[in-house]
């Protein structure tokens, strides 16, 4: 089993990475986002950005920082499936309870992208919720960041994929980083 969780801050290319794993290699994939996504849906809570970032934090509040980590475990070991990526993982716990329970068979990506390229790529994807001018963007980000304690989560990466050019040389990025960790 290979378990590849994907890490990254937002608008870095987190789930082109995830998409093409699952379309070019048959990675199944989950995100601890699902499990929040599905939290609200149980409670019937609409799922904005602000909503389930409220979600998230009660959620850890009461059962821990890595209880995404641990969501998202379950769902990849009930899927019985080889190659599994886990996308969006935020926070060091997170990342701990799934090197945890996948040994080593768990590899954490760090997808890096610069801030301006990050914001452009909001601005054109025109996501609900996203930030409406750069300086918006470096708040939210810093924000982010500190909440969840990315730095020290994008510290834990076995491995970084630079994401500042096109699709295509994302693509061929993760073909070689998969040449390396797949025999």
């Amino acid at each position: 089993m290979l378990v590849l969780g994907i890490t990254g801050p937002i608008g870095s290319g987190k789930d082109v990475v995830t998409n093409y794993l699952n379309e070019e290699y048959g990675f199944e994939t989950f995100s601890c986002g699902d499990a929040i996504r599905e939290i609200a849906k149980e409670r019937d809570i609409e799922p904005t950005r602000e909503n389930l970032q409220e979600l998230g934090k009660s959620c850890r509040e009461k059962q821990g920082n890595g209880f995404l980590g641990q969501k998202a475990a379950e769902m990849a070991r009930n899927s019985h499936g080889e190659r599994i990526a886990v996308n969006g993982i935020r926070s060091p716990e997170e990342v701990d309870v799934l090197r945890k329970s996948f040994d080593e068979s768990f590899v954490l990506i760090n997808v890096k992208t610069d801030e301006k390229t990050r914001f452009e790529r909001l601005r054109n994807r025109g996501r609900k919720g996203d930030p409406e001018n750069f300086e918006g963007f470096k708040k939210q980000d810093r924000k982010d960041k500190e909440k969840f304690g990315m730095e020290e989560t994008f510290s834990k990466a076995d491995l970084e994929i630079e994401n500042n050019g096109s699709i295509k040389e994302l693509h061929h990025s993760v073909d070689k980083m998969l040449s390396d960790i797949i025999p």
